[in-house]
């Protein structure tokens, strides 16, 4: 018997030997694991999950999949194995990825916008991820109850939303033009309009020239701190006030708020020409000294790329952020919509059909949740893609990491403050513009209803608007405006659907 017993155990020897020297076994996904994968022993990541990742990536060109370094630390860390599914434009992504629902070949993991998410929802697509809560914790952990409702459908989480940006765009001025002229920071509606005529009329850059006007910016964005002043949103928002979910064209104080702008238009003091400047066009005219105040991103005053271009005419040029006037309606640096997210991600219902497949996604997704794994996402490996520096903050090291890192994998999104302040922002920069009062306005919840055309109906709000601040249409005509809005292109439809859709999230009463 102990012979019998000695010769079993060779023969189980040689037999894990052969296995060996074959380069690996062949896993439960039909993949081959890596011959170093016996090192995990029994770890939930030693064998290898293959996962499809569909998505669009515009702005940048990812690196090679095999030099990858999130996907293979997913791979080293996880035993997740990504295939990646990439378009550079939207449309084709949509195409495409309706190509592949009909043929009923689906990706595991996803983008998806509120219009797609609910269409899938309906056709049976999605996995409801309202029963893996539990498991999803660490993520939880990391999303408000106001993001996790930008995945949500008939009160069930069909998608999981990214954290919103933060908001980069804020009131600026030129100080040394107020010290110029020994004016002191703006802090009421009347102090900033006089202001604005004092950088209009006298010469506050001190050339001697007929040359600057007092404000200039993008559009209607331009008068985002006056629409604030007045205590109403951005045309177009909806908004709780007094409890109420309001749209801003029927707020009773919209029409003081153009008037006060027409008034403004009609004093000289505004760039006559902000509605045809991109953000970009207006940042020109603040570096060419024309203006000195501005509703602008901090990233056109303050980037390592854009200070040179700050003082390149005018050395002593300084810009400072400024809190938004006050009004008769309180002090706000226009409206933010909280709803609003930079991406959402869906999971196929055919998970619910694979255990496995979706036990190791919901890994994935919570170990982004985690602090190592959200360093991983954002920036990368520790020395080699960043380093940190004595004050503890955390910078990318020099040089163009695009051939190894790509972002697509931020699922959950990322700190803004950290992520910022490792490509060279300012900490107090940022932290004043996400602090700086708005109006909170909820229509990224919502979609648009059938048979409203939107596009004509905000083409027509726009010309409208145009018409009022420029006095080629008396703001005695607003409730026409209103009236017109209305009956020709049924506005009212627009609102009541927004309305429901948003009492149905818990919005309003």
């Amino acid at each position: 018997m102990q012979k019998a017993k000695g010769w079993l155990v060779v023969v189980i020897c040689l037999a894990l030997l052969s296995a060996c020297t074959n380069g690996g076994t062949k896993n439960n996904n039909g993949g081959h694991e890596d011959a170093n994968s016996s090192d995990k022993g029994d770890s939930p990541s030693s064998k290898l999950v293959d996962i499809e990742y569909m998505t669009v990536v515009t702005g940048s060109t990812p690196p090679d999949e095999d030099k990858d370094y999130v996907r293979n630390k997913f791979r080293e860390e996880l035993g997740l194995s990504i295939k990646r599914t990439l378009f550079n434009d939207p449309a084709e992504f949509k195409n495409q990825f309706n190509v592949r629902l009909a043929a009923g070949n689906y990706p595991d993991i996803f983008t998806v916008d509120r219009l797609s998410m609910s269409e899938y929802v309906n056709q049976g697509l999605l996995l409801d991820l309202t029963p893996y809560l539990d498991k999803l914790k660490p993520v939880m952990g990391v999303l408000s109850e106001e993001d996790l409702r930008k995945g949500q459908v008939n009160g069930k989480l069909y998608a999981i939303p990214k954290r919103p940006s933060g908001t980069y765009a804020s009131t600026w001025i030129r100080k040394d033009w107020l010290d110029h002229l020994n004016l002191e920071v703006p802090k009421t509606l009347d102090e900033f309009l006089a202001v604005a005529k004092a950088f209009t009329e006298l010469d506050p850059d001190g050339n001697n020239q007929d040359d600057t006007y007092g404000v200039t910016g993008t559009g209607l964005l331009t008068f985002s701190a006056i629409f604030g002043a007045h205590g109403v949103g951005m045309p177009g928002t909806t908004y709780l006030k007094e409890g109420q979910l309001t749209n801003s064209l029927y707020d009773p104080h919209m029409a003081d708020a153009i008037n006060y702008i027409k008034n403004m238009m009609d004093m000289g003091v505004v760039d006559p020409d902000i509605l045809s400047y991109s953000g970009a066009e207006a940042a020109d005219k603040l570096y060419e000294g024309k203006a000195g105040i501005s509703f602008v991103s901090f990233v056109y005053l303050t980037s390592v790329a854009n200070k040179p271009k700050v003082t390149a005419l005018d050395p002593h040029a300084e810009w400072i952020q400024i809190a938004p006037p006050a009004g008769p309606g309180g002090s706000y640096d226009g409206s933010n919509d909280i709803g609003s997210t930079p991406g959402l991600l869906s999971l196929s219902s055919s998970l619910a059909e694979e255990p496995e497949k979706l036990d190791k996604i919901i890994e994935m997704l919570n170990y982004v949740a985690t602090p190592e794994g959200e360093l991983v996402v954002t920036l990368g490996e520790e020395g080699k893609h960043w380093e940190q520096n004595d004050e503890g903050v955390k910078k990318r090291t020099p040089g163009d990491h695009s051939t190894e890192l790509t972002f697509i994998y931020q699922f959950l999104g990322r700190n803004d403050l950290s992520h910022l302040a490792s490509i060279g922002y300012e900490e107090d920069v940022v932290k004043f513009a996400a602090s700086t009062p708005r109006i909170e306005t909820y229509d990224a919840f919502t979609l648009t209803p059938d048979h409203f055309n939107r596009a004509d109906a905000t083409r027509f709000i726009e010309e409208e608007m145009a018409k009022f601040v420029y006095g080629k249409r008396s703001i005695s005509e607003y409730d026409d405006f209103l009236q017109t809005l209305g009956t020709t292109f049924g506005y009212q439809t627009l609102m009541d659907s927004v309305e429901q859709q948003l009492k149905d999230l818990g919005i309003g009463k």
